[in-house]
């Protein structure tokens, strides 16, 4: 089931930076969803949902997202998703101050 999971997660998030590259926020927060729902743990899933929520203009949702990231991952995945988000330009929005 992992090899699975892996495989799934690996196209779906090629298929949101496609979807991202037509600005189609309503599909890539689909998609983030079925991702958290397979893996819970996924810094990829959460990252994309916390983008679409925002992009939909959503930032109270998107918050609430960043909430439950730091509630269901780890100490360092939580971290790295802190840095995406802050290469995406997500400081000022979240309360992320630059390293």
């Amino acid at each position: 089931m992992v090899a699975f999971e892996y495989r799934y997660l690996g196209v779906v998030c090629e298929l949101m930076k496609t979807f991202d590259q037509g600005r189609d926020y309503v599909c890539i927060q689909h998609y983030a969803s079925k991702v958290l729902l397979i893996a819970p743990h996924s810094i990829d899933g959460y990252f994309w949902m916390i983008y679409a929520m925002f992009k939909l203009n959503h930032p109270e949702m998107a918050r609430g997202e960043l909430r439950m990231a730091q509630r269901n991952l780890l100490e360092e995945e939580y971290d790295e998703l802190i840095e995406r988000l802050k290469m995406a330009g997500f400081s000022r929005c979240y309360g992320i101050t630059p390293a």
